[in-house]
């Protein structure tokens, strides 16, 4: 049994959940001692035999870890980094700013060129991280994320209502959903199924959607924009993963991507907390979804500009789906098929073999 402690960057979000939260309680199964925590003293430190510092760019974090490099009885040292945080886009506005300041960045270059191993979610961001190691380091680990089986519904979800097309997403995702909105503002119009977003609110971009069309004068025009806002709506970002996978009540689930420097290093837990619930997946064929099931991407067309090939993929996969709904439902059973063997519990061994080998 090894003694393994994660300095965690967080405590409701994501990444310390994926990344330190899970990995922990997975570990812990296994029979090992695993915690996860926001702080560790030097004293705690030195009786670990494993010490994960994730995501750490702080001037505490890097002294720690050279005041233990220092020791001759020391436990294994790894950082774990699940997004290029040295390519953060500027349209991050604070977090771009946040990750441009110089020390920052020369701390997080250090730590990830001192620790003993690195782990990322995926080999785009291995090969990106590898570029601050030195030529006699070893090549950062990948461990997929994976969600934890309890996410996973036992069966898809009956669809008693019209479908809901979802989207959940950070602020930081203006871009991306960029790509929707066109595709969403047809749907509105030439369908009756509902829009559910969760986290960052651009339903603005939606809700004008039935003036693009007038029907006729008088006042069908008002009950055409009232009904088709009505099948919008929001939910504000949840605290916590649990809590945000249980308002994911979507039929259809989009995950866009701009296709960046940063995007390409991202994971692929979107689509899987979708397929977990049911949720049939569309995604961009673009960095961690472009290697997904095909069944889940939309179509990339190189003969047309890359702007319409992204409206016209979006709009052509959610159409195919909405149009078909013996299609819809062989997609989410896949989906959650696919989820099945995706599970942080069938894969804890990846999470042991990195930390421990």
């Amino acid at each position: 049994m090894a003694t393994i402690r994660f300095l965690s960057a967080g405590d409701t979000d994501g990444c310390s959940f994926y990344r330190c939260q899970e990995p922990a309680r997975v570990l812990r199964l296994l029979g090992h001692d695993a915690t996860s925590s926001r702080t560790i003293g030097l004293a705690d430190a030195l009786t670990a035999d494993v010490l994960v510092f994730q995501r750490s760019s702080e001037l505490p974090a890097l002294e720690l870890m050279e005041t233990l490099l220092k020791r001759s009885q020391r436990p294994k040292i790894v950082y774990e980094i699940d997004d290029d945080l040295l390519n953060v886009p500027e349209h991050f506005g604070s977090v771009f700013a946040g990750y441009q300041d110089h020390d920052r960045r020369h701390r997080i270059r250090l730590m990830i060129n001192q620790a003993d191993a690195v782990t990322t979610p995926s080999s785009h961001l291995a090969g990106a991280v590898m570029a601050y190691r030195s030529s006699v380091a070893a090549e950062p680990i990948v461990v997929p994320n994976y969600v934890p089986e309890r996410f996973v519904v036992d069966a898809v979800p009956e669809l008693d209502t019209e479908p809901i097309i979802g989207w959940a997403g950070s602020a930081s995702h203006v871009q991306d959903f960029e790509q929707l909105v066109i595709p969403l503002r047809k749907v509105l119009r030439e369908t009756q199924a509902g829009i559910h977003t969760i986290g960052a609110d651009y339903t603005h971009r939606l809700r004008a959607a039935a003036r693009v069309r007038r029907w006729s004068p008088g006042d069908t025009w008002v009950d055409a924009v009232t009904e088709a806002q009505a099948r919008v709506r929001h939910t504000p970002w949840v605290d916590g993963v649990d809590g945000y996978m249980a308002e994911l009540d979507f039929t259809i689930g989009l995950a866009p991507l701009v296709d960046d420097v940063f995007n390409r290093s991202k994971s692929d837990i979107k689509i899987k907390e979708y397929a977990a619930r049911g949720i049939a997946p569309i995604v961009s064929h673009v960095g961690p979804y472009a290697a997904s099931p095909g069944l889940f991407t939309t179509a990339r067309l190189d003969s047309v500009p890359r702007w319409f090939a992204d409206i016209f993929g979006w709009t052509a996969t959610i159409t195919d789906l909405l149009e078909q709904p013996t299609f819809l439902r062989k997609m989410q059973t896949l989906a959650l098929e696919w989820a099945r063997e995706n599970t942080l519990e069938r894969h804890a061994g990846l999470w042991e073999k990195a930390l421990l080998s």
